[in-house]
């Protein structure tokens, strides 16, 4: 938690979890019918399974 913390520029470590929570937010409504998710990193798809 403490190097997202510093990665993101949280005050906080409730400031991270309010971020992960956005983020979860965002990726619920734009995930596949398998629970996962397509992630363009360097022109590649990188999928991640999250149920």
């Amino acid at each position: 938690m403490e190097d997202l913390k510093v990665h993101y520029g949280a005050a906080s470590k409730a400031e991270v979890l309010r971020k992960a929570i956005a983020l979860l937010n965002v990726v619920s409504r734009n995930e596949n019918e398998d629970g996962s998710v397509t992630i363009r990193h360097n022109e590649q798809d990188v999928k991640v399974i999250l149920r």
